[in-house]
């Protein structure tokens, strides 16, 4: 008997169908590997499955496993927009096996526990980073003794006292990559790659963003040589080449990455890596020191071209400071990927204008446009609530996904005028002459394909949305 087969759920509900034989590196199930290890460390057996790499047979290879394992426990994490389909595998889980018991947890059970609780597919809500609360399940028959959950006894929910937030991520042993099939992680221009953490947590306050919902305000650090520990262990025994960063604001303890890049060149290990960070918390000499040891593309978080908004938004940085940050990345050899968002609060055509007009503007190798979504727990989440410079439209959790429709309306932005300016934002960025130019220049021909393949989706999205 499995003490507890941990799940990734199926995300084609809320993004639609992918590749299962390649899919995006950023879709490694990390917490719930991490889970896994923590519980494996303890004594428990475990399993791990990302039920996106079952696709279409996931209901029928799901019921194989768990007849051939006989889970006590099944775990599930979940994101707000796939509640729903968590739901569904609880469901299904029970009608194979009702005494199994069903954990959730993950980002949405963490800011909306009670009402999560209340569904009747799950048995145990767990609040917060997961680890040590479910090792605790497993060995504890008497939840009440158990930090940091919600669970069920006699038809009454039952929470317990919250449980404080791990300091020491050095006590994590890593993921259990044994236990999934980690060649079908592709980052496309990386190959075979897995996202990684090298600390958790995000000190800033930005209204729209939930990163700091689970693992509070702080970022919190794992030791240099643990972390490289990692990147040389799946280097040489997976041949994994491609590391995706997934810490918020990577650079903002410089010298700690300085280290960590010290560390990978004196091991010479021949990997290139990304991540994601702030404009206000790079250099050109931290810059130059990563792209020495393998580092090949930054993300930035830019969100908006209009230094007003941007402060309503609580981001801590101007359109001066984003242009100087992305000219040091130019400078010091690196791709650079800007996200942004249309639809903040008290956006107006003319502001979303001026974010499209930024993103032109910049010499970004990538841009990525979404259309803001309130989810749950953040700050913006209420304003929209209540109306202030925002509006929600639905209370569907299905709805939320960053990429589907929009859920909000702006005082002078209709909901149909924020769809059309997503659609021209990618047009005016992707389609100009001098940007197809550059990227076909810079393209190697083994990635040909792939540029293909995104042109094609970019093109199909600009026909459905008629612009």
């Amino acid at each position: 008997m499995l003490d507890i087969l941990l799940l990734a759920p199926s995300d084609v509900a809320a993004f639609g169908k992918i590749d299962v034989k390649k899919i995006d590196a950023d879709l490694f199930p990390l917490g719930i590997a991490y889970i896994a290890g923590f519980c494996r460390k303890k004594g428990y057996s475990v399993d791990v499955v990302d039920l996106r790499l079952f696709g279409d047979e996931w209901e029928q290879k799901l019921k194989n496993k768990i007849i051939s394992e006989k889970p006590r426990y099944v775990g599930l994490s979940c994101v707000t927009p796939l509640i729903r389909e968590c739901q569904t595998i609880a469901s299904y889980v029970k009608t194979i096996d009702k005494n199994i018991k069903i954990i959730v947890g993950g980002p949405h059970p963490t800011v909306l526990p009670e009402e999560t609780a209340k569904l009747a597919e799950f048995d145990i809500i767990v609040i917060g980073e997961g680890e040590f609360t479910v090792a605790e399940i497993l060995k504890n028959g008497d939840l009440g003794k158990i930090k940091g959950i919600i669970y069920k006894e006699s038809g009454k929910l039952i929470k317990t006292e919250p449980r404080e937030i791990n300091m020491d991520l050095d006590q994590l042993p890593w993921p259990t990559y044994d236990l999934i099939p980690i060649n079908n992680y592709i980052n496309p221009f990386f190959g075979k790659s897995v996202i990684i953490a090298t600390g958790r947590g995000c000190p800033f306050k930005c209204i729209f963003c939930p990163s700091n919902l689970i693992g509070g305000g702080k970022y919190r650090l794992r030791n240099v040589k643990n972390v490289v520990d990692e990147m040389e262990f799946l280097y040489k025994k997976y041949g994994i080449k491609g590391f995706m960063i997934m810490d918020e604001t990577f650079t903002l303890y410089p010298d700690r990455v300085v280290e960590i890049c010290d560390e990978i060149i004196k091991r010479k290990i021949k990997i290139k890596w990304a991540c994601d960070t702030r404009v206000n918390t790079v250099s050109e000499g931290l810059l130059r020191k990563m792209k020495e040891a393998g580092f090949r593309l930054i993300k930035f978080g830019i969100e908006s071209g209009d230094d007003e908004i941007l402060k309503i938004i609580k981001k801590g940085i101007t359109v001066a400071l984003v242009k100087k940050a992305v000219k040091l990345a130019k400078k010091a050899g690196l791709e650079v990927h800007g996200f942004f968002i249309i639809g903040h609060p008290y956006d107006t055509e003319e502001t979303i204008l001026k974010t499209i007009g930024l993103a032109k503007e910049l010499p970004l190798d990538f841009a990525q446009f979404s259309i803001m979504v309130p989810f749950p727990g953040t700050e913006i989440y209420n304003m929209a609530k209540q109306g202030r410079g925002i509006t929600l439209l639905s209370d569907d959790w299905n709805n939320f996904k960053k990429y589907g429709k929009p859920i909000i309306e702006l005082p002078t932005v209709s909901r149909e005028e924020l769809e059309k300016f997503h659609a021209i934002a990618y047009k005016q960025f992707y389609f100009r002459p001098s940007y197809i130019i550059k990227r076909f220049f810079k393209t190697k021909p083994t990635e040909y394909l792939n540029l293909f393949n995104k042109a094609l989706a970019l093109f199909n999205f600009m026909k459905q949305s008629k612009i």
